[in-house]
């Protein structure tokens, strides 16, 4: 698919949501053509918010985050100690 005329597409992240925005403009003689999107998409738990990377290859918007590990979950040792006998 090839897109002719002026393509504009940003990614921004804001508080817990990548917001995706874009437009496209398009005038071949004397008639023009004007699209435009906007989409919020929930970052979902457990995302490192500062790892999420964007790439665009071949027409396709690939978001990626890592994530993070044992997010509020930790392992408790148990101490054992014998019962004093009389």
């Amino acid at each position: 698919m090839s897109i002719k005329g002026q393509f504009f597409c940003s990614v921004e992240l804001k508080d817990n949501e990548i917001i995706l925005a874009g437009e496209h403009r398009e005038q071949n003689q004397g008639e023009s053509v004007h699209r435009q999107f906007c989409r919020r998409v929930l970052i979902p738990e457990g995302i490192q918010k500062e790892s999420i990377k964007c790439k665009l290859h071949a027409g396709r918007l690939c978001i990626t985050g890592m994530k993070t590990t044992g997010v509020g979950k930790r392992s408790i040792p148990i101490v054992v100690k014998k019962a004093v006998e009389q």
